[in-house]
């Protein structure tokens, strides 16, 4: 089974993906590779928004993944919303995002939590607008 993406608008300004279901880390990291594809094939920051199913279990060992995950995120990538991954809710989940909040600043920054698809969007709707975008001003430099 592969984890399901696709952008949320026409913009192409927010990724969706749906991890609700049982995923080996092989699917995963297939995952984070097509994603952060789609996400560097745009010049303007990205916005990515993940629902997380706190009942569907997550494979043995997840660290290596997750660190590869948060290293490896592309530049223009400005929020990650965890949607099913309430801060107040004590599950898996939810405990290794906090843990990767604490190894990796940079998430820290650019996590958010939200309760619903449309929450996601109202936060992101609220969020001043990037005043550069990352991947347009390397473009031009070369």
């Amino acid at each position: 089974m592969t984890i399901p993406f696709k952008w949320d608008n026409e913009a192409q300004t927010i990724l969706y993906i749906d991890r609700t279901q049982k995923f080996t880390w092989d699917e995963f990291d297939r995952s984070v590779d097509e994603t952060y594809a789609m996400i560097t094939s745009v010049t303007h920051t990205v916005d990515m928004v993940i629902r997380i199913d706190s009942t569907t279990p997550i494979p043995a060992n997840p660290m290596p993944h997750m660190k590869r995950m948060f290293q490896t995120k592309p530049n223009n990538l400005r929020f990650i919303i965890a949607i099913g991954a309430e801060r107040t809710a004590y599950n898996f989940q939810t405990v290794m995002i906090e843990m990767m909040m604490r190894v990796f600043s940079s998430v820290a920054k650019q996590m958010r939590f939200a309760s619903s698809l449309e929450d996601a969007r109202a936060l992101i709707a609220r969020q001043p607008a990037p005043s550069a975008p990352v991947i347009a001003e390397a473009a031009q430099q070369t």
